[in-house]
């Protein structure tokens, strides 16, 4: 008997099923072989869909982009008030003073505050020391902290220093100017005594030169002022003045309070200028130059304890791909948009707003 599936029997097959006129044969064995047939390939063949696949790894992608994000949350910094024994704390402050702090700010304005309520509550603390790098900010943020650092003095009668690092103008020094003694990195720049608005666009005249007009409907003819658009009337600057001129005058009432100085005698130091560490020292505002180490050390001999015990309490921003992501969307956003967020940033403040301009050549 021949063997269907030997080579020979298959060559003669597909032999006799070529030469027939028709493509047919009456011989049984010269038909089609079958799809099962191990040497027949058909064009027609069924071919494997790729959807499976895609969504395979879609879901992979998926699993993973989870993945990395929940480990990322979790490697965010959670901070703790689990400290015992006799201690001093080091109360870090860094960045611009505002109310309304975002999780991705080295500012954390509530952290601060429940920081300074633990430490009243903390019959083991001997002492605080407010390190400062801070170009100040707004004016209801740095009142509240000056208020704070004053009720942790009165209710516990401790030591309250603060270290200025970089900075120490404007708020951030209306908040520190309570302190038992304020001690300034040699480089530190202070002052900046006064209140801003902030800045304001006025593009109402670009407007009007290109013929679009812009109006607003208002219950007040005053209710817009500050609109880039429709510009600022003497009027409207007169209102703003004197809010102002209210706020600056608690500014330096603060100053006199704390620093033991004339309200007169503050008033001629607090044109809006910087000064340099040395410089506060000799007119008042300052009462030491020193390096962060050893004004460190020294307050822990005054308040009986070694630098083992001296604990730093540091708001460490929240880091996790959803902040990561935002800020990447928040650097493409294109100049209008900028401008646009610019002109919104009014509001009163005591901030110093030529950071970043004294840098080493």
């Amino acid at each position: 008997m021949t063997d269907p599936y030997s080579a020979n029997s298959t060559h003669q097959e597909h032999a006799s099923y070529a030469n027939s006129p028709s493509g047919h044969t009456s011989d049984a064995h010269s038909a089609p072989p079958s799809y099962s047939h191990p040497y027949y390939y058909s064009p027609y063949a069924r071919k494997k869909s790729v959807w499976p696949w895609v969504v395979l790894w879609i879901s992979l992608a998926v699993i993973v982009f989870c993945f990395i994000a929940v480990v990322w949350q979790s490697s965010a910094t959670e901070e703790t008030y689990a400290y015992v024994g006799e201690n001093v704390a080091l109360l870090y402050v860094e960045g611009t003073l505002s109310t309304a702090s975002a999780s991705g700010d080295s500012y954390n304005h509530q952290y601060i505050l429940d920081t300074v309520d633990f430490l009243i509550e903390d019959p083991d603390n001997l002492g605080l020391m407010v390190y400062f790098d801070s170009p100040g900010g707004e004016v209801t943020a740095g009142d509240e902290l000056l208020r704070k650092f004053s009720q942790y003095q009165t209710l516990t009668s401790r030591p309250l220093y603060v270290y200025g690092y970089d900075y120490l103008a404007s708020g951030a020094y209306w908040a520190s100017c309570g302190a038992d003694r304020i001690i300034l990195n040699p480089y530190c720049i202070t002052g900046s005594i006064g209140v801003t608005y902030g800045t304001m666009l006025d593009l109402s005249g670009f407007l009007e030169k290109y013929g679009i007009e812009a109006y607003t409907v208002n219950s007040g003819e005053n209710k817009s002022m500050g609109d880039m658009l429709l510009g600022t009337t003497p009027e409207q600057q007169a209102i703003l003045q004197q809010i102002i001129d209210e706020y600056y005058s608690y500014f330096i009432q603060a100053i006199s309070q704390g620093r033991h100085m004339d309200e007169e005698a503050v008033r001629a130091l607090a044109d809006g200028r910087i000064y340099s560490a040395t410089q506060g020292v000799a007119n008042g505002l300052v009462d030491e130059v020193a390096y962060f180490e050893d004004a460190v050390a020294d307050f822990a001999d005054l308040c009986g304890v070694n630098l083992s015990q001296v604990i730093p309490y540091q708001y460490i921003p929240e880091e996790n791909l959803w902040s990561f992501l935002a800020h990447s969307q928040y650097e493409q956003k294109n100049l209008w948009q900028k401008m646009e967020e610019y002109s919104e940033m009014n509001g009163f403040f005591c901030y110093y707003m030529g950071t970043g301009h004294l840098t080493e050549n």
